[in-house]
């Protein structure tokens, strides 16, 4: 990775993006058993589970990319053409992954309102569905407005640092009248954020990485991994509600995309290092997708194997292996059917108007 630039991150942007969709696909994945199923020593399988339970720091890798895109995309569109874009990628298959679970879950008409418009996730549980996809999308709507703002800063870093802190006063100050489960979302604008540093930097060629500044990132990736045992497994807290959706994903989050992006530049130029690229940037091409369907199809068919397997303990890695392929087939259709020149709604909508 060159000194002078950071643009390895969006070289192999895709695979890390997913790296962290396989991460976060196995922190959703029911219980532990899987672990010791394939790992029989018990200090591999503890390890195993440990970077299981740590998966939601792929959330946090999948905002810091954003953020970096969003710099990009905007630059090169108008506003109207932008906020179509975001809405086109992301509402979609929200909406249509909504109206299966519909149908699979026998949801009411008014309930699948409230979940599709967000009420459910501002004024019930952000997780009562896809809590992902409203986070991203109110980030989505706020971001120009931020964003004009930040480029017009003469420095950009203490920008950042100021709203970070913002961030941070309002966050201790009103920690007893924010709902709990809220903190899912706002502990993650700080990583968003610095994403949006980082796209700025990467384009303007202006982010100089040298041997000191991996030093920094190896100590904050480990500083991340011991904060996130403490959190996760001691539940110490750290400033905020949720501590292990704060500063430990923060760390881990930046740190981490650091490191994969370095790691993809090192082996890429080797047969088999190629392989493993190309390997996790198949499952980054449509990561969000395997997102969006991966806990319905856990559901529908885990239940269903389950009830087929007489002895389903004997046989968990057949279910496992059997739920994580159908997952990755159903995120591929709706991945094809729904990328924007196959299903274009909203550029038939507002096609007059750009």
């Amino acid at each position: 990775m060159s000194k002078r630039n950071f643009n390895d991150i969006n070289k192999y942007r895709t695979a890390i993006m997913g790296f962290a969709a396989l991460w976060i696909y196995f922190y959703h994945e029911q219980g532990y058993e899987w672990c010791h199923v394939y790992f029989s020593p018990q200090i591999v399988s503890r390890l195993l589970y440990f970077i299981k339970r740590l998966g939601f720091c792929g959330v946090d890798i999948f905002l810091l990319l954003s953020g970096i895109g969003l710099v990009y995309a905007i630059e090169k569109s108008s506003i109207g053409t932008f906020y179509r874009r975001r809405l086109e990628r992301v509402f979609v298959p929200f909406v249509i992954l909504g109206v299966c679970t519909a149908l699979v879950e026998k949801w009411s008409i008014a309930s699948f309102l409230k979940k599709i418009f967000f009420y459910d996730f501002f004024f019930v549980d952000t997780i009562s569905f896809l809590w992902y996809i409203p986070s991203v999308i109110i980030l989505y709507l706020f971001f120009p407005l931020y964003y004009r703002y930040f480029k017009k800063s003469q420095h950009k870093f203490r920008f950042t640092l100021i709203f970070i802190l913002i961030w941070l006063v309002l966050t201790v100050l009103f920690k007893d009248f924010i709902r709990y489960d809220f903190y899912r979302f706002t502990n993650r604008i700080p990583v968003f954020l610095c994403g949006i540093l980082s796209g700025w930097l990467i384009r303007e060629e202006k982010l100089c990485l040298g041997k000191l500044s991996w030093v920094v990132l190896g100590i904050s990736l480990a500083a991340g991994i011991l904060l996130g045992f403490l959190t996760v497994s001691r539940g110490v807290y750290l400033l905020v509600p949720m501590s292990f959706f704060g500063v430990p994903a923060f760390l881990i989050g930046i740190a981490g995309t650091a490191f994969l992006a370095k790691g993809f530049s090192l082996v890429d130029n080797k047969l088999v290092g190629n392989l493993i690229v190309k390997f996790f940037s198949f499952f980054g091409s449509f990561s969000l997708e395997i997102y969006c369907v991966q806990d319905l199809i856990d559901d529908v068919f885990r239940t269903m194997m389950m009830s087929t397997y007489e002895h389903w303990m004997e046989n968990w890695w057949k279910i496992d292996i059997a739920v994580f392929l159908c997952t990755i087939a159903a995120a591929f259709i709706l991945y094809y059917f729904t990328k924007p020149r196959n299903f274009s709604i909203f550029s038939k909508l507002s096609r007059t108007a750009d």
